[in-house]
C-alpha cells in the first residue's frame, strides 16, 4: 500500500496535480469500497464489476428447482441430470443478472468463451425489466420446450416473471456435449419479453 501511494503521488506530481487533490480522490473511491462492502456484509448485494449478479431467495431457490423436476422424456431426463450442474447456473443466472457481464462467470463452461459487456443488457432478464427492481432476482416461472435436436445436443427455454411489476421474459438456452462428455453452453439467448 505504502508503494501504491507514492508510487501515485510522483505520478500526480509529474502531472500537475496536487497531492492533496490526488489523496481527496482516492478517499472518495476507498469510501465508495467500504461502503459496498460493509452493504455485503449486512446481507446486501455487492455490486462490484464485472460479476453483477442478485442472490436468489430462499423460495426463488425452491421454486427454480421444482421447475426443473417436472418429468421428462428418458432421454433428455437423462442428459439434464448430467448436465444439471451447469443448466442450476444457467437458470439461477439467466433469473438473477443485472446485465451481460454476470455471463462471463460461465465461460469456463461455454463452447466458445467470449466476454460479456456490462454496457448490453439484452441477454439479462433483470436488466431488460423496465420496472423490476434491479436489486433482486426475477422469479422461475418454469423450464420448459426441452428438446434434443442431436443426439449430444440439448435445448430449453427459461420463463421468468417479476413478483414486483408482472414483467414477463423468456431466454433459450443450448447445450453441447463434447468428445469428452462434459456439457458445454453453445449458446445464450437473449431475453425476450
Amino acid at each position: 500500500m505504502e508503494k501504491f501511494v507514492a508510487m501515485a503521488l510522483l505520478l500526480s506530481a509529474a502531472s500537475g496535480a496536487s497531492a492533496q487533490s490526488f489523496l481527496s480522490k482516492a478517499n472518495d473511491f476507498l469510501g465508495r469500497v467500504n461502503g459496498t462492502m460493509r452493504g455485503a456484509a449486512n446481507g446486501q448485494v455487492a455490486k462490484m464489476s464485472p460479476m453483477s449478479i442478485n442472490q436468489q431467495s430462499p423460495e426463488q431457490k425452491a421454486a427454480q428447482a421444482q421447475a426443473l423436476a417436472l418429468p421428462l422424456q428418458a432421454q433428455i431426463a437423462a442428459d439434464r441430470a448430467e448436465a444439471k450442474p451447469l443448466i442450476d447456473k444457467l437458470v439461477m443466472t439467466s433469473a438473477c443478472s443485472t446485465d451481460n457481464s454476470a455471463w462471463n462467470s460461465i465461460n469456463r463452461q461455454a463452447e466458445k468463451p467470449s466476454t460479456w459487456s456490462a454496457d448490453f443488457k439484452g441477454a439479462s432478464a433483470v436488466g431488460s425489466m423496465k420496472y423490476h427492481s434491479k436489486n433482486r432476482c426475477v422469479d422461475v416461472l418454469r423450464v420448459s420446450k426441452w428438446e434434443k435436436p442431436a443426439k449430444n445436443a440439448l435445448n430449453f427455454t427459461v420463463y421468468l416473471i417479476s413478483a414486483q411489476s408482472d414483467e414477463a421474459v423468456h431466454q433459450n438456452f443450448a447445450l453441447i456435449k463434447d468428445d469428452g462428455g462434459e456439457w458445454l453452453v453453445r449458446s445464450i439467448g437473449d431475453a425476450f419479453m
